[in-house]
């Protein structure tokens, strides 16, 4: 069973071991902007893992063993490479706030993807769709978690194996052609400088995934999965220009007053022998910048308490995050 579990990570770190994309992006202070970027995923990788997959269901089925795990890792395969289609990332893109100028495919040095143009209105709407999406898929994973819970028993190894079910949920949500530019917009104590939030900590989460780290999906810690998950191929980049000069770069380049860039490898996402992630992992990359005067961008305070939902009764103590939100002109006492 455990063996059967492992697939669905596997597939996971498969698919994120084997993505570059590029990305550039132009923010306006009325929230309005441009981004164009390239995404793409190595075929011999993909191909590799699938492979391996359709083996371990074999393996599965001759021995008695039920396929269901495998199904959905295949599945999940489908649905990935699906998202390369030019239909398929126009489709994404319009659902999340975008006015597509054009989606390009490509194919060149053993990676198929896609290159697309895109432009939006209001940056803050699309952060929110982000975060509803994202929300969604969360509570999908963890349906998804508990039913096989309940179906399955509840002996330690089996938790973890579910463990890693939940988590590639979240993480083949973020694997799609469409690679998100900024993930928020956060207060400072200093009303006239914000924050943008381009890649927040992993805290300690992508060691289950690669296999590394302790508490690996089927429970792989050291000399776990680790080994048969390569991240070499790994490679995200993203260069950002800001209505505002830059205040403060962490963990990327400041190429002028108003413009970072960042580089984000395999080896980075990848936890040491002791399970300990690198430090752009864990400190995450952000960017602080003076805020203009009739900026519209949306600056959310993270400490605050998100409002509960209808017939939802407040979690005591419980951080999250999102609520309330605010305009900056508001925090500057008008504007």
């Amino acid at each position: 069973m455990i063996r059967a579990l492992a697939l669905v990570a596997l597939a996971a770190a498969a698919l994120t071991g084997c993505i570059k994309t590029d990305t550039k992006a132009v923010l306006e202070k009325d929230g309005s902007g441009t981004i164009t970027y390239e995404s793409a995923y190595k075929l011999e990788a993909v191909e590799s893992a699938r492979t391996r997959i359709e083996d371990m269901r074999a393996q599965a089925e001759e021995a008695g063993r039920g396929a269901g795990q495998t199904d959905q890792a295949v599945e999940q395969f489908d649905k990935f490479l699906k998202g390369f289609e030019p239909e398929a990332v126009s489709a994404d893109l319009k659902a999340r706030g975008y006015e597509v100028v054009s989606t390009t495919p490509f194919e060149a040095e053993g990676y198929k993807g896609v290159k697309v143009e895109a432009k939006f209105t209001d940056i803050s709407t699309i952060l929110q769709k982000e975060r509803d999406a994202r929300d969604a898929e969360r509570a999908k994973a963890e349906a998804e978690r508990a039913a096989a819970g309940e179906g399955q028993g509840e002996g330690r190894n089996r938790r973890r194996g579910m463990g890693g079910m939940g988590r590639m949920g979240g993480m083949t949500a973020q694997l799609q052609p469409t690679p998100t530019m900024v993930q928020g917009f956060e207060v400072t104590p200093d009303p006239k400088v914000g924050k943008a939030v381009l890649m927040a900590p992993a805290s300690g989460r992508m060691g289950g995934m690669t296999g590394g780290g302790r508490g690996g999906a089927g429970g792989g810690g050291r000399g776990g999965m680790g080994g048969n998950m390569g991240m070499e191929d790994y490679r995200r980049t993203l260069r950002i220009k800001f209505p505002g000069k830059i205040v403060e770069a962490q963990n990327c380049r400041k190429e002028d007053d108003h413009t970072v860039s960042m580089s984000v490898k395999g080896s980075d996402m990848t936890p040491d022998e002791d399970g300990e992630l690198s430090g752009i992992m864990k400190e995450g990359v952000s960017v602080t910048f003076e805020v203009p005067e009739g900026c519209k961008i949306q600056f959310i305070d993270p400490n605050a308490k998100k409002a509960p939902k209808e017939g939802e009764a407040p979690k005591e103590g419980e951080p999250t995050e999102g609520e309330p939100r605010r305009r900056r002109g508001d925090l500057r006492g008008g504007g």
